[in-house]
């Protein structure tokens, strides 16, 4: 719950703080050394505390209460970014985000998926997780994008048709 002890560990490369019960994400925004935060499994809303960890290529939220992402758009160097089973609609953020290599949004509410399209940095090295959204259940609004994506190699995976 409480992860004030952090505020110390400035060069510290990774850390794991899934299953905490966390909610408030401030101690961590003078960790700029994290190259790996692990935060799945809590209770995080609000993600601008690491708006300021430019140095992120992993991050793990998955399994929050996290509705919006848009404090995470300059953390271009992510590789990886788990967002699944989070309230998320907005994906605009990962627009920037080139080095992509994996993105999951399973289990969110994600239905537009221009940002991912417009990213050119996603191809055939990327897998993005739409298993559960309504852009995956309803693949007739978004075949065009999905399929755009494929064209490129991205590797996406949807729910199986009925």
């Amino acid at each position: 719950e409480d992860i004030g002890f952090v505020v110390t560990l400035t060069r510290l490369k990774k850390l794991s703080l899934g299953e905490n019960r966390i909610s408030d994400l401030r101690p961590l925004a003078k960790l700029v050394s994290l190259e790996g935060l692990g935060l799945s499994e809590n209770r995080i809303r609000d993600v601008s505390p690491l708006a300021g960890l430019a140095n992120l290529q992993r991050l793990s939220l998955w399994k929050n209460e996290i509705e919006d992402v848009s404090a995470l758009q300059g953390l271009a160097r992510l590789q990886k970014l788990w967002l699944d089973q989070n309230p998320i609609k907005d994906i605009s953020a990962v627009q920037g985000m080139s080095s992509l290599l994996i993105l999951g949004l399973s289990q969110s509410l994600v239905e537009d998926l221009a940002p991912l399209v417009a990213n050119g940095g996603l191809g055939p090295q990327t897998t993005v997780d739409l298993r559960g959204t309504p852009a995956a259940l309803r693949l007739g609004d978004t075949a065009h994008a999905i399929e755009a994506l494929r064209a490129r190699g991205v590797t996406v995976y949807v729910d199986a048709a009925p």
